[in-house]
């Protein structure tokens, strides 16, 4: 998959836990669970899309598909975002602060709610703000390839015009 290394290490146990024998503590461990080329996805990101997934068709009143099928589509969605996101940036795209924070804005003002109170109520539903922002950035990363990659693929000739 154009020099995709993605190993699957869904085993029985997706967040390890490994003790600190001189504290008698313990220290919970994100496992890897697919290498994408000069990244990696975490068990974490896995569980927390799979999730969000579960929430919205919830929310929808949907069946869930089975469970290998739907964890198999999540985990390649991140894959593939994993892909985009290191294309873009190997192509210099950026998304920078404040076009972000423009981004989010439009999020909080769709909402009724200024920033701030849209980071409380991200909160509220267990939502980190600057996670959020950051799937935000990914999310524009992704567009503005998907963008570039097509505006590079239409010509138009003098005949058309």
């Amino acid at each position: 998959m154009n020099g995709l290394i993605a190993k699957y290490l869904l085993g029985a146990t997706l967040i390890l836990g490994a003790s600190l024998p001189a504290f008698g503590q313990y220290q919970e461990l994100d496992a890897i669970v697919a290498v994408v080329e000069d990244d990696v996805v975490l068990a974490s990101e896995l569980i927390e899309r799979l999730d969000m997934v579960r929430e919205q068709f919830a929310d929808n009143n949907q069946p869930l598909p089975p469970n290998d099928i739907l964890m198999s589509q999540i985990m390649e969605r991140l894959i593939l975002e994993s892909l985009q996101v290191q294309e873009a940036l190997r192509r210099g795209v950026v998304v920078d602060d404040e076009t972000l924070t423009r981004a989010v804005g439009t999020f909080a003002s769709n909402n009724n709610m200024s920033i701030e109170q849209f980071a409380q109520a991200l909160a509220q539903d267990g939502r980190n703000y600057a996670e959020f922002r950051e799937q935000i950035r990914r999310e524009m990363l992704m567009q503005r390839l998907q963008q570039a990659v097509v505006n590079r693929r239409i010509t138009i000739s003098e005949l058309s015009l």
